[in-house]
């Protein structure tokens, strides 16, 4: 099922080092909506990194152009963010 661009929460982009430093703008990470996992997938690597309840929504992924990044909630499901990290 699509999810409509409206639904897809922003995100704010920082170089650290050699990290994208990602925080989402999503409500508050309760047990009933919180971001399940985000992943950045490049054609020949996978990068996961799970989420918890009441954690924060940022996470860090390797500084590598051309990947495409995947956030998955509990409320909205999967969705990718439509525009280039970098």
């Amino acid at each position: 099922m699509p999810i409509d661009s409206m639904d897809i929460p922003q995100i704010t982009v920082e170089k650290v080092d050699i990290d994208y430093f990602i925080t989402v703008d999503h409500p508050p990470m309760t047990k009933e909506n919180y971001l399940a996992f985000v992943s950045y997938v490049k054609s020949d690597r996978i990068y996961l990194h799970r989420l918890y309840p009441e954690q924060s929504p940022s996470f860090r992924f390797p500084m590598i152009a051309g990947g495409r990044l995947f956030i998955y909630s509990t409320k909205s499901g999967l969705m990718e963010y439509p525009h280039k990290l970098a």
